[in-house]
């Protein structure tokens, strides 16, 4: 509610007028509220080198990111969670992990930094496709 919303419902619902005190307390508070803007953050990628993470915006395979530049080797990615970026990165040859907050490594929870395991699909065991020696080398040749 605004400043001048507030005013107009004490008004009504009161029958003398609103003492100069209460009309200050109002006047204060408006201009005070609102300066503190709170929202949700985006997914991060995050690397050691920020020669990597120009990479990774240059690759055409990763088109469909949104970058948004944080700090060097630091930027958030629009509009997409955690996992998807995680999932569209490896499957542009990359091997990103899942970085932990300190509070879950204190907890036990995720101390690997990796996902906790995905339900079995109804695939049946050994049809998943094998990643090819050729791409596994490519991709850890490309971060060198």
């Amino acid at each position: 509610m605004t400043p001048a919303e507030i005013r107009t419902l004490l008004q009504h619902g009161s029958r003398v007028p609103l003492p100069p005190t209460v009309e200050r307390l109002i006047d204060d508070q408006g201009q005070r509220f609102g300066r503190i803007k709170i929202g949700t953050a985006h997914t991060y990628v995050k690397t050691d080198d920020p020669a990597l993470l120009e990479e990774l915006r240059r690759d055409k395979k990763l088109s469909k990111l949104d970058w948004r530049d944080v700090a060097p080797g630091i930027a958030f990615v629009v509009s997409s969670d955690p996992i998807s970026v995680l999932d569209t990165l490896r499957k542009a040859g990359y091997l990103p992990v899942i970085e932990q907050d300190k509070r879950e490594q204190a907890g036990g929870q995720l101390r690997s930094g990796r996902l906790p395991a995905r339900r079995r699909s109804s695939r049946p065991t050994g049809t998943r496709p094998a990643v090819s020696a050729e791409r596994w080398c490519a991709s850890s040749t490309r971060r060198s």
